[in-house]
């Protein structure tokens, strides 16, 4: 019977300290920040998975690696061709393909980023409530220069799209907790800094409100896939009614 208690005793302390170690790692867990990193510059787009101090690179999966230059043979040019023979009447025209619904999210948000934002924070505080105000967004940088066909073209563009961002920050300021490095956008009139354009950021938050917020948002998503699409009837049926 000795034998037997201490064996379960044995046992109990294992089993104890095994949940014990469990707890540890799920309150760890739960207080470590998680989100993404992004960055931008003209041919390049990065996108990193973020948890605590770790990181892992999601897109692209393999830093790319520049393709060393070849100087391609001299083909001789082909004969020239008979032109075909014209037959009467005009060939069927084909109709335009239509933009999908991540070609008109783009576009959506590139000509009217306040707007596009004030629906995407609507959809997330319908379905994130104060979780929301959780999500930390650090790290904030931007240049951006804005280019026109002329002089006169350039400064409206200027003109808009600072009014435009400037709108798009304040409402997501009014939402998420932001903290920005460097906030710049400045007239190109000659072109010649569109190389230099930058955008990145962090977005931070502790796993409870990220788990809360995507999975209503997913089950949002699941039931009405248009909800996303800038161009849908129940997109504009909201807008209509706020």
């Amino acid at each position: 019977m000795n034998g037997a208690a201490a064996v379960l005793l044995i046992l109990g302390k294992g089993l104890g300290i095994v949940l014990l170690l469990i707890l540890l790692a799920l309150a760890v867990f739960l207080v470590t920040p998680m989100g993404f990193r992004f960055a931008y510059r003209p041919g390049s787009v990065e996108v990193w998975a973020k948890f605590g101090p770790l990181r892992k690179r999601m897109y692209p999966r393999h830093a790319r690696k520049p393709e060393p230059e070849t100087a391609e043979p001299e083909t001789p040019a082909p004969p020239a061709a008979e032109p075909a023979p014209q037959t009467e009447g005009k060939a069927p025209e084909k109709p335009e393909p239509k933009p999908d619904v991540t070609d008109r999210m783009i576009d959506a948000a590139g000509s009217d980023p306040g707007k596009t934002l004030h629906g995407l924070f609507r959809l997330l505080m319908s379905h994130g409530g104060r979780m929301l105000r959780r999500v930390r967004v650090r790290r904030l940088y931007v240049f951006w220069t804005v280019t026109g066909e002329t002089a006169a073209s350039t400064a409206i563009l200027y003109g808009t799209e600072m009014a435009a961002w400037n709108t798009a920050l304040a409402i997501a300021r009014d939402h998420l907790r932001i903290h920005a490095d460097s906030l710049w956008i400045e007239p190109d009139f000659t072109g010649q800094k569109t190389d230099q354009r930058r955008v990145s950021f962090e977005v931070l938050a502790p796993p409870v409100a990220v788990l809360t917020i995507g999975a209503r948002l997913i089950i949002k998503i699941l039931r009405d896939p248009t909800i996303l699409d800038p161009g849908s009837d129940s997109t504009k049926t909201q807008e209509t009614q706020s």
